[in-house]
């Protein structure tokens, strides 16, 4: 059989909140985030959207973060905690040859822990930052239960965690 190219048009609606605190040498930031997207057939297949448990209808994805920290003045250092966490809806989907593939994602299911010490040599024109970052993700794509990843049979998650260590000059001028 040979694969059909069906026109799809996707419908998107995103929407950030965020607020920032400072005060008394602390700082809060924070964010969220919501994601919806629609998916509709056009062109001559326009008003057949089949819903079924392989037809990607709609995906929600959510999105929180928070960074709290304060700033040291005698050393002119910035001292960091950060969390986030971004959920990636899951859906069934098909592969181009029309097998039947479960838990596929825009991306993958992502929590993050890190913290950063920032050095002001000169207030925020010139400062020397080092972030670490702890990563753990649910990978959308993993390995098929006894088969290839391909086989249309239900995956199972791989989990990919990691860790991330950044130095930093920043120079604004």
């Amino acid at each position: 059989g040979r694969a059909v190219s069906i026109p799809v048009r996707a419908e998107i609606l995103a929407v950030t909140f965020d607020g920032h605190m400072r005060g008394f040498g602390f700082f809060v930031n924070w964010s969220l985030f919501y994601r919806e997207v629609e998916f509709h057939n056009h062109g001559s297949m326009e008003g057949s959207n089949s819903i079924g448990r392989y037809t990607v209808a709609a995906t929600q994805d959510t999105a929180a973060t928070i960074e709290i920290g304060y700033y040291v003045t005698p050393l002119k250092t910035v001292i960091a905690l950060r969390a986030s966490a971004v959920n990636n809806d899951e859906f069934g989907s098909q592969t181009p040859g029309g097998q039947p593939v479960d838990g596929d994602a825009f991306g993958p299911d992502t929590n993050e822990y890190g913290s950063a010490f920032s050095w002001m040599i000169h207030g925020d024109s010139l400062k020397l930052t080092f972030d670490y970052r702890y990563v753990v993700q649910q990978m959308p794509h993993g390995t098929a239960r006894g088969k290839d990843a391909f086989a249309g049979v239900e995956r199972v998650s791989e989990h990919r965690n990691f860790h991330e260590f950044r130095l930093q000059l920043q120079w604004i001028f």
